[in-house]
């Protein structure tokens, strides 16, 4: 151990090792397919095709280039797809090298921070090698679209990072301009005005005088202004209304803790056993304290919460550290004020999980070991390193192609949600489409909202020869949408072939109203 600590010491070794094993990880993602939200994000962004597009990138939606209205502003995203498509265009290659680079500056700040910290340097690099390959922070990093969590990361980061060691105001009021640019890249970035407090309860003597955290009036003032502007001038879509219609989850704040505290022993087993990870997670609603996973959680936090209230001394410091990063960072995501959109998200545990590894590795870094065991030590903390890399490289082929990604949600959500179902159809649509068939129809039996799903459904089903079950589906997809007008299309071919004249007739006018209409 000693002589990698003091190969770490070096002003160059620790972040270039930190980088070699970033790019060992994910090397094998960079040629993965575009999925799920990359559709409307870069495949179909019209804002993308022209540098004359950043007033609109600006000014819109995430989606908004997709001719989309969601709830979500995050143009520092978009501008950085916009140089990647007119550096490289359209290759998956660019976008993906993108998040491992943003990544690795994350891995190399999280040691950085470490030190500034005053935390071992061996423990800070080794809790930022765990970190920067951990295989539950691959949606973070192998999903294209999941740029925005890296960014807003890096923000936070070097946010907290600047104010430190001193907090003077001309470096908060620094951390506010990075503030800024964090809240474009993702609206989770608001937590640093909560991280710097916490880093400052870890690193100051103040800590305990509750007028020294005053100073940190600026990065909340520059965090009202933001949810002020997303209620206002920014609001697309009602910026913080995930829900559309009131049920159980949203309409009850205790139902909302008592999923919360469901939560962190599931965090906690997947963060220290990451297997079976993958997107599009169910997760139960708990409506009762008593029920086994609430409970575990809520005795969770007590313990932790106790840490923290007897942290003056200073050997509960390091842990209440831990709690308080995870806290801040996790504020967003716990659905207790604001009902998020979903329960459960491997990604949320990108930056939250950096505090425990920082004091964890710091701790075991310090321990005394007998004499002779300290190259056994040295293997085994660098054989786990190793076997994260192995984990995250096999975790990548996960984000492959389409059919393999959609397949892996399936294998642990046997249900499945009708937008996985529907973009295994699309993937499997070809030559032998007989499964592209079944999971059309499951996604209908799911949600049956989509005029889409039943028109791409009609068209294989015409491949088979099933005419008479073509023409319901394309029907079924006009009724819930009067204004698609490619089903018109399709059913003035299908009645013209036939010999029906008037109905071809009938659905050619239709066709041609609908698409004057509504078309682009």
């Amino acid at each position: 151990m000693d002589r990698l600590s003091r190969l770490i010491r070096s002003p160059w070794f620790g972040a270039a090792a930190l980088c070699a094993l970033v790019l060992l990880a994910y090397y094998n993602v960079l040629h993965g397919d575009f999925l799920y939200d990359d559709e409307f994000l870069i495949q179909r962004n019209r804002f993308l095709q022209s540098w004359s597009n950043i007033a609109d990138i600006l000014t819109s939606s995430s989606t908004g280039g997709a001719g989309q209205i969601d709830s979500f502003y995050r143009p520092m995203q978009g501008l950085l797809y916009l140089f990647v498509y007119q550096w490289i265009g359209p290759e998956t290659w660019g976008f993906h090298a993108l998040n491992v680079l943003v990544h690795m500056c994350n891995a190399v700040l999280v040691f950085k921070l470490g030190r500034r910290l005053r935390l071992n340097s061996l423990g800070s690099w080794l809790a930022a090698a765990v970190w920067a390959v951990h295989p539950v922070h691959t949606e973070a990093v192998s999903y294209i679209s999941a740029t925005a969590d890296s960014l807003y990361t890096l923000a936070c980061l070097t946010g907290v990072y600047v104010i430190l060691p001193d907090f003077t105001a001309r470096k908060i009021f620094s951390a506010c301009a990075i503030l800024v640019l964090g809240l474009i890249s993702k609206e989770s970035a608001i937590v640093l005005a909560a991280l710097a407090p916490v880093v400052f309860f870890y690193a100051s003597e103040e800590r305990l005088q509750w007028k020294a955290y005053l100073r940190f009036w600026p990065l909340w003032t520059v965090a009202l202004f933001y949810l002020i502007a997303r209620k206002t001038l920014l609001n697309f879509n009602d910026s913080f209304a995930f829900y559309k219609t009131a049920n159980l989850y949203t309409e009850h704040i205790s139902i909302r803790i008592y999923t919360f505290l469901a939560t962190i022993p599931s965090y906690i087993s997947v963060f220290f056993w990451p297997v079976h990870l993958h997107m599009d997670r169910s997760f139960s609603i708990f409506t009762e304290l008593w029920y086994g996973p609430s409970l575990l959680g809520g005795v969770i936090l007590t313990v932790a919460l106790a840490v923290v209230i007897y942290s003056r001394e200073k050997r509960l410091l390091p842990a209440a550290f831990a709690v308080l990063w995870f806290l801040a960072a996790h504020a967003p995501h716990m659905g207790v004020l604001l009902p998020v959109n979903s329960l459960f998200l491997e990604h949320w545990l990108y930056l939250p999980s950096i505090g425990a590894l920082l004091m964890g590795f710091n701790w075991l870094a310090g321990v005394t070991i007998p004499r002779g065991w300290s190259a056994g030590l040295t293997v085994a903390v660098l054989a786990l390193v190793g076997t994260e890399v192995y984990a995250t490289h096999e975790q990548n082929l996960v984000w492959q192609n389409p059919i393999v990604f959609y397949r892996n949600i399936l294998a642990f959500e046997p249900v499945g949600s009708a937008r996985v179902h529907n973009n295994l159809a699309m993937a499997l649509s070809g030559p032998a489409h007989a499964e592209a068939i079944e999971h059309y129809k499951k996604a209908i039996a799911i949600d049956d909202h989509y005029p889409q799903t039943h028109h791409n459904l009609a068209m294989l089903l015409l491949l088979d020869g099933n005419t008479d079950e073509a023409i319901r589906e394309f029907k079924r997809a006009i009724e819930l949408n009067a204004g698609f007008f490619y089903s018109y299309k399709m059913l003035s071919e299908i009645y013209r072939r036939s010999g029906d004249q008037a109905q071809a007739e009938f659905y050619d006018k239709q066709f041609e109203l609908m698409k004057n209409k509504f078309g682009q």
